[in-house]
């Protein structure tokens, strides 16, 4: 778990969030030392998420003025979410 916050800082860094942090994208290699995949969520910090789902982003209906939808920015919160998910999954053995 230490290695995947560094990891999600290191992104962070750069101006970029993840965006699809959960147990399925997590691999340890021959030396136990994990490595994330499927990278095609990656978006800059504040860009728009147009692919998430409840409960990580917010369904928007018709009546706010913009399409309906999911809506959420890219930020710190949602992958601190993922991470405290994905913390949860390991320790359960199930999702929250």
């Amino acid at each position: 778990m230490r290695q995947l916050c560094l990891t999600v800082a290191g992104l962070e860094e750069a101006r970029s969030i993840y965006g699809d942090i959960h147990s399925g994208n997590m691999f340890l290699d021959s030396s136990w030392n994990s490595k994330l995949s499927d990278l095609d969520r990656t978006v800059g910090i504040g860009e728009e998420i147009t692919v998430l789902t409840e409960p990580f982003g917010r369904l928007r209906s018709d009546e706010e003025g913009k399409p309906a939808g999911i809506h959420c920015k890219a930020d710190a919160r949602r992958e601190a979410f993922a991470i405290g998910s994905s913390f949860y999954s390991l320790l359960r053995g199930y999702g929250p």
